[in-house]
């Protein structure tokens, strides 16, 4: 029987690092995804441990293309899944004012569309044998407006939102 993986968006960071440390140290067979391709080291470095199985594919969540492509490839595959834990999101702190249009939409793309997108996404691929498990990764910016930062708490807003309502 082929392996089922748990997820990690933004893998790479130092957050989505520590998900996929911990998951590989509990036996968690992982598939592994950030924009920066330095995450296949990571993922090659938990793979030697010859414990889990672990894949790791660059994918710029923000572009709703690259998205689609990652997960057709997912499907043509045939790669199952029991778990995501979405970590991937980003912040240009500052003036909202100060921000450009597409520091904002680039904000609400990966904060927002990405996490609601690769959810859909994996949900289509679950592994039917074992109960699904989602992580969205938020911020106390979800409980407090936050001056300086009015466009990430309202996405993070969103994600406690999305995850409570799931």
């Amino acid at each position: 029987m082929a392996n089922s993986f748990i997820m990690i968006t933004g893998a790479a960071g130092g957050l989505g690092g520590a998900f996929a440390r911990d998951c590989a140290a509990r036996g968690y067979h992982l598939y592994l995804t950030n924009i920066d391709p330095a995450g296949e080291k990571l993922a090659s470095a938990l793979a030697e441990t010859g414990a889990v199985e672990v894949r790791f594919r660059t994918c710029d969540l923000t572009d709703p293309h690259a998205r689609q492509d990652f997960l057709d490839t997912l499907r043509a595959d045939g790669v199952l899944f029991w778990g995501l834990i979405n970590v991937a999101g980003i912040e240009y702190q500052g003036a909202f004012m100060r921000k450009s249009r597409q520091q904002i939409l680039t904000i609400l793309r990966l904060n927002i569309e990405s996490t609601l997108d690769m959810t859909h996404g994996l949900l289509a691929l679950r592994d039917p044998v074992q109960r699904f498990r989602i992580i969205n990764v938020s911020s106390l910016g979800a409980f407090y407006p936050m001056p300086y930062k009015a466009t990430y708490s309202s996405t993070k807003r969103f994600l406690l939102n999305f995850s409570l309502a799931l």
